[in-house]
């Protein structure tokens, strides 16, 4: 279809009718303001009721330029580098588009918004402003889950066959063992659902959008691409959008970048096209909000084509994969039950070609199948993992999933935000410079504790009369507040100011309510704030904010209390020192002052400079020593930052990291490939400059490695990469719903010395755990040993079946119990072996085993041989008995040497163990159930020497 089908000729005029105008009001507007830019086109009638367009032009200018410059407009869309179609929500780079190609890419006007009409067609095109949850399992299939592994397989088996044999009761406890924990676990996966409900917190309601040339407040749900959207201060950022219009706008961006600040915003072009997001100062996120000043969007984005939809689609498609442990005890549980089939089996077969009855060699084989399924493994793990939450909890880190102790106990990498983890997120001044003079001040945080040192030499700041100065004035210039709440000092307000403030309590400078006759806000694009205070004897005008701004304002710089000429070369060595300053990662404010007199009260010139400020967030103070401890016992930590590379490596050597490794930007990042990112990986321990998406590839590239991923986060950025790693940490205090719900543990403190605690305790949870199997599997292997070799022997039974289900609930009952929480070390001590089955364990099992099995023979051969058949069937049950009761010292033992006093329930759970044992021997009715008869103390003496003796050769 041709463009223009007619057109008449006037002299400087014509009219042209023109192809889809018909109707469109927004292609009318587009031609108007387009067209009229143009030198040589005097004015444009764009006429939608017609379809035609009338201009009015210069006779120099040509018609069939005319006539390319209308098909330029219609079809740039598609033809040119400097237009983006929106057919779909692509993600193009807004931030270095004109406010004329954001118009044009999207079909809008500034001035008049959209059309209800066109708004209408793009909502049915796009769909709801709306964040989109992923499929969700029903209760059954997560069920099925949870009952989807061998050790739960094993329980059902083991409850089935108990059943079958009559031992109903046995069997009622097995299955509810497996209905509670299959429930606790589909419970827990529910909770870890709730991430993606949190993000629909963070859209905003309702929305001021100008349509029709009118403002309304629309549902937010109802903003398309293209839609016109007024903010002020308060209101959440509805969609993802450019800036086009804007008056001192802040916002927080700290849920979506992680960067603690206000970002100030503008309406400017941004030339550079690969920036973080941090850094697209003309760009507003859906999720964060106005905090200052005016802005007017155009939206770009909506729903889940936005930066916080993104997060949105990885939270649904990222899922931890099975924890070291699931993996080791489905190992575990498959050769169990590969192990018993065989043995039992066997047992049973040998029996009856060695002429022994079927039903009683039957009975032999699925008591000795019952017995040897640890079916208390599941309910030790769990009570041995619940436990270690419990102690966790008391030190400020709550586990939302079981399993991740376990998993911090394997852990050997920690990915770490830097702001309030490894720092206090408390701004601090740190030092003070003058033209000739440099102070430096201690203490950290927002606590009024701290002294002054001039060339290391401590000194009283009331003595020095520029220190003083400054520290006066700057506080004098601050709208912030320091507040004491509790034991902890608090800032009400901005965090730099606060930082000011803090320096001046330090100083013994009280803050007291001068009456201000003027103020002059901080403002982005000027990068100042000055007030005018009635100073009693003076009015006084003091201006803070960024060194180069504030010195363009000053003639004079104070020296020993009064005002010196600045000049050239004393306004460059002060640029000097700033540069200095902000080389160490300091953040740097320059103060000045004016005495204002009554003839004038300029505020834009003649200022005295007092000096620069120098704040940090500092370091915690326990910090750089818990790193050490980290690195020494196998754990290497990463620190991930959205700040700049100066921030960054300055904290980054101060808390021991850089050692032999270097570090790495976001946009480096960006070059590499995943296989180059792997290579690279164990060289790098600090990011800098990193975005969402750096947080979840520098996770995937260290599991890829091999390593088992701890990764820390507060913000909603960090919610994909804390769910993608083997154990997501979140913050308590400063973070948001999103990441904790997509967490396994979060810190109620935000220390980073939580975490090392919870490895430790994850460490002594995998040692109890090793514990328990050691000593429940070895009684398990003595118990097959000698029943197999008995009856590949021809030697009767040694057990009867009711004995052996004695034995297993004798020996895996309370001692099994006392191991599984047994409290973990006070320090982190190297993990040579991740693994939870290794060979030094499987050595232990057989090792043991065949002695205990063998003794128990033994003690069953010597009941045969002096004394009767019932006598040496109980010699051999209570040598097992007793052999599993030294067992539990020396299995606890073997893995971590500790005083047997720091474990208060082991020696009264054996003392329980061996008077069930007596009990069931020395009481009649008890007796006869299981078939046993009454020992001498020298058959005593025989069990003893075997059992405690010989069985731990």
């Amino acid at each position: 279809m041709e463009l223009i089908r007619k057109y008449t000729s006037y002299t400087k005029r014509i009219r042209f009718s023109v192809s889809g105008l018909y109707r469109n009001e927004l292609l009318a507007k587009r031609l108007e303001k387009n067209l009229s830019l143009k030198s040589r086109i005097l004015s444009v009638t764009a006429n939608p009721m017609t379809g035609n367009i009338i201009i009015t032009f210069d006779e120099s200018l040509k018609v069939e330029d005319i006539k390319k410059e209308i098909y330029k407009i219609k079809f740039n869309i598609r033809n040119t580098k400097d237009n983006f179609p929106i057919k779909q929500q692509a993600q193009y780079p807004w931030h270095i588009m004109t406010k004329k190609q954001i118009e044009k890419a999207l079909n809008t006007d500034i001035d008049y918004g959209l059309s209800t009409v066109e708004a209408k067609k793009r909502l049915s095109t796009y769909g709801l402003n709306q964040l989109i949850n992923g499929n969700k399992p029903s209760f059954f299939k997560m069920m099925l889950n949870q009952v989807n592994n061998y050790l739960f397989k094993i329980l059902l088996f083991a409850g089935g066959i108990s059943f079958l044999i009559g031992d109903v009761a046995d069997s009622i406890v097995i299955i509810s063992i497996v209905i509670l924990e299959s429930s606790l676990g589909v419970l827990q996966e529910y909770n870890a659902e709730k991430s993606l409900e949190s993000l629909h917190k963070l859209t905003s309601p309702r929305s001021s959008v100008l349509r029709d040339g009118k403002i309304s407040l629309l549902s937010s749900s109802e903003l398309v691409p293209g839609d016109v959207v007024i903010v002020k201060p308060g209101d959440i950022v509805p969609a993802d959008a450019r800036i086009v219009e804007s008056k001192n706008l802040e916002t927080d961006e700290s849920c979506l970048t992680g960067e603690s600040h206000p970002s100030s915003k503008h309406d400017l072009v941004i030339l550079k096209d690969d920036i973080p997001l941090a850094e697209r100062k003309n760009m507003a996120y859906l999720g964060t909000s106005i905090t200052k000043g005016y802005g007017k969007l155009i939206v770009v984005s909506t729903g889940m084509s936005t930066e916080i939809g993104k997060i949105a689609k990885m939270l649904n498609e990222e899922r931890n994969t099975s924890t070291p442990l699931n993996k080791s005890l489905e190992i575990l549980g498959k050769n169990i039950t590969i192990a018993i089939i065989a043995i039992s089996f066997s047992i049973f077969l040998s029996g009856i070609i060695r002429g022994k009855s079927f039903s009683q060699m039957l009975g032999i084989g699925i008591s000795l199948a019952i017995g040897a399924i640890p079916e208390g493994l599941s309910t030790i793990v769990t009570i041995a993992l619940a436990y270690g939450v419990q102690r966790m909890a008391k030190r400020n880190a709550i586990v939302r999933k079981l399993n991740s102790v376990e998993t911090l106990g394997v852990a050997n990498v920690i990915c770490t935000d830097k702001t309030g983890t490894l720092t206090k997120n408390e701004m601090t001044v740190k030092e003070i410079r003058t033209l000739d003079k440099v102070w430096t001040i201690s203490g950290i945080g927002y606590t009024p504790i701290g002294s002054f040192y001039s060339d290391n030499v401590k000194i009283n700041p009331k003595d020095d009369k520029d220190l003083y100065s400054i520290l006066q004035y700057s506080a004098m210039c601050c709208n912030s507040k320091l507040i004491k709440k509790g034991n902890d000092w608090a800032v009400s307000g901005d965090p730099t100011e606060g930082a000011i403030i803090v320096a001046a309590s330090k100083a013994g400078i009280e803050s007291k309510e001068y009456e201000r006759i003027d103020e002059i806000p901080f403002d982005s694009s000027s990068k100042f704030m000055t007030v005018v205070i009635d100073a009693v004897s003076c009015k006084l005008a003091i201006s803070k904010g960024a060194p180069d701004v504030i010195l363009n304002k000053c003639s004079y710089f104070l020296r020993a209390g009064k005002a010196i000429k600045l000049g050239k070369i004393n306004k460059n060595k002060l640029i000097k020192h700033n540069d200095e300053m902000s080389n160490k990662a300091l953040r740097v404010l320059a103060v000045s002052y004016k005495i204002l007199n009554d003839e004038g009260n300029n505020v834009d010139s003649d200022f005295i400079f007092a000096g620069l400020i120098g704040m940090e967030d500092p370091p915690k103070d326990e910090v750089k020593n818990t790193i050490e401890e980290c690195l020494k016992n196998g754990i290497n930590v990463v620190m991930i930052t959205g700040d700049q590379k100066n921030t960054a490596m300055s904290i980054g050597e101060r808390i021991g990291l850089l050692k032999d490794k270097k570090a790495i930007s976001g946009q480096e990042l960006d070059k590499m490939n995943d296989n180059e990112l792997i290579n690279l990986i164990d060289d790098v321990n600090i990011f800098y400059r990193t975005s969402p998406h750096h947080k979840l590839k520098i996770v995937r590239a260290l599991r890829k490695k091999g390593y088992i991923v701890a990764m820390t986060g507060d913000g909603i950025n960090d919610a994909p990469a804390v769910k993608e790693a083997n154990i997501g940490i979140a913050m308590g205090k400063g973070g948001t719903d999103v990441t904790r719900n997509a967490s396994d543990i979060t810190l109620a403190d935000d220390n980073f010395t939580t975490i090392v605690m919870a490895i430790k305790e994850g460490r002594g949870i995998n040692e109890n755990i090793k514990k328990f199997l050691r000593y429940v599997l070895s009684g398990n292997v003595g118990e097959i040993i000698a029943l197999a070799m008995a009856s590949m022997t021809g030697m009767d039974m040694p057990l009867t079946s009711s004995q052996i289900l004695s034995i297993n609930l004798v020996t895996e009952g309370i001692p099994a119990l006392a191991l599984g929480v047994e409290p973990s070390a006070l320090k982190l001590k190297k993990n040579e072996n991740t693994q939870l089955l290794d060979n030094k364990l499987y050595n232990y099992i057989l090792k043991r085993g065949s002695l205990i099995g063998f003794t128990t023979l033994f003690a069953f051969k010597y009941g045969e041989t002096f004394r009767n058949p019932v006598i040496a069937k109980t010699m051999a049950y209570s040598n097992l008995v007793m052999a599993q009761m030294f067992n539990v010292f020396d299995a606890r033992r073997a893995e971590m040497p500790t005083p047997i006093s720091q474990n208060k329930l082991l020696l009264p759970s054996v003392t329980i163990s061996i008077a069930t044992l007596l009990a069931t021997i020395y009481i009649n009715p008890i007796a006869n159930i299981f078939g046993n008869a009454k020992l001498n103390l020298m058959d005593w003496f025989i069990v003893l020497v075997s059992s405690g003796l010989i069985s731990r050769i």
